[in-house]
């Protein structure tokens, strides 16, 4: 038995390895590197058993890493939106309204001294006759150029 990262691994060599044979199942997984054989790789143990286990284990860290990255996202977003609302609380705490409503006043009281200077408050005295017509027998756009005509 070897010690591997998930635990203890047996190590499966039997008597071939032993009596100085290259693996016999090495060649299952097909070739690791075009510049190397798989017999050249001799001290790891390529069984089928092995190799879904470190597959199984590195399944696993990139799922780790998958998740990781999500709640990163997750947080990255939620941090923002904590921050701009923080950011809210703070203008909104440093805003003061009486600097808005002194001015408002002010601008009140000089309306109020312009009206009370003004006497009558005079309309428009602009007065249109039109001439009394028959829109029964027009079309939409008769009426809409005979009032054109009185549109200013």
């Amino acid at each position: 038995m070897r010690t591997g990262p998930e635990g203890p691994v047996e190590h499966g060599y039997g008597e071939d390895l032993a009596a100085g044979k290259k693996h016999s199942q090495a060649g299952q997984i097909g070739q690791l590197y075009k510049e190397w054989n798989n017999e050249d790789f001799s001290t790891l143990n390529l069984s089928h058993e092995n190799v879904e286990k470190a597959y199984e284990a590195f399944k696993a860290e990139q799922l780790e890493k998958m998740a990781y990255d999500t709640l990163k996202e997750q947080f990255a977003e939620r941090f923002t939106s904590e921050q701009s609302v923080r950011k809210a609380d703070v203008v909104r705490n440093a805003y003061d309204a009486k600097n808005e409503v002194e001015s408002l006043k002010d601008e009140f009281a000089s309306l109020r001294k312009s009206l009370e200077e003004q006497s009558d408050i005079v309309k428009a005295t602009t007065e249109v006759s039109l001439p009394n017509i028959d829109v029964a027998d027009m079309s939409w756009g008769d009426i809409h150029n005979f009032i054109g005509q009185y549109e200013e």
